[in-house]
């Protein structure tokens, strides 16, 4: 069920330029195909990695509260 979701979301985010769809719907669709396919779920990690490592050289304060930590530990 997950992913027919996931597939649905990412056919219709494709046609993002329509009214009632929108691009969001193609991220939506990566980020439910991510829990069950892999190189889905990769290119996820990846880009949580990019986001950390700029949140917490950009607002450590934050970064914290989120859950991003800096390597060893300290933020």
């Amino acid at each position: 069920m997950r992913i027919s979701i996931g597939l649905v979301l990412t056919f219709f985010g494709v046609f993002g330029f329509l009214p009632i769809v929108g691009y969001w719907m193609l991220a939506l669709g990566m980020l439910v195909l991510s829990v069950d396919i892999a190189f889905v779920r990769r290119w996820r990690r990846q880009a949580q990695v990019v986001l950390g490592r700029w949140m917490i050289v950009r607002y450590p304060r934050l970064a914290v509260r989120v859950g991003f930590t800096a390597v060893g530990g300290r933020a």
